[in-house]
């Protein structure tokens, strides 16, 4: 009879033959409504407070340079305080456009989110924020992880290729946009 160590030994040579394998891209369609519909979680998880989901969709490198998870959540967690302290403003809604062509780079697929951002100021005046996020999947499309990309400010090629090095010098970033007074 074989003893369970021969049985652990072979279960693990067929999962590392069958399952090291990397899953073909997904169609362009269907990546492209995996990272609309991801980043669509993130956005709505900032506006809810679901610090957590938003970690879980941040690349791990942002969350790494913050000085790791538990620091991450925190300084989210702050975000809401400061924007009714410091800008007398709320977060109010971000709902995110098509995603940009998807390309095919480096064993990743890269675009970019727009996700403009509605505020609502203490005088009850509301306002879009332009805001962007630069996507990357490693899957094929079918998950991805998201680096801020843009605001206010011209998006930082330079400071996004910090957490994302193999960034396609031809991914089109966001321009930066003042903030726009809206009538409701």
């Amino acid at each position: 009879m074989p003893s369970l160590g021969c049985f652990a030994v072979a279960v693990g040579t067929l999962v590392n033959l069958g399952c090291g394998a990397p899953l073909p891209p997904l169609a362009k369609d269907e990546a492209e409504k995996n990272c609309r519909a991801q980043a669509q979680a993130m956005s709505d998880a900032a506006v809810n407070g679901k610090w957590e989901t938003m970690a879980d969709a941040t690349h791990p490198d942002v969350i790494r340079e913050m000085g790791g998870r538990k620091k991450f959540l925190q300084e989210l967690a702050r975000f809401p305080d400061e924007m009714r302290t410091k800008y007398k403003m709320t977060l109010v809604d971000c709902r995110c456009g098509v995603p940009s062509d998807i390309i095919e780079h480096k064993g990743g697929m890269y675009s970019v989110v727009n996700a403009p951002l509605k505020f609502r100021t203490t005088d009850g005046k509301t306002f879009l924020g332009a805001s962007a996020y630069v996507a990357l999947s490693t899957d094929g499309g079918r998950t991805w992880k998201f680096v801020s990309g843009g605001g206010t400010k011209d998006a930082d090629r330079v400071g996004i290729k910090k957490f994302l090095p193999d960034l396609p010098d031809d991914l089109v970033l966001p321009k930066g946009q003042p903030p726009l007074l809206v009538d409701e």
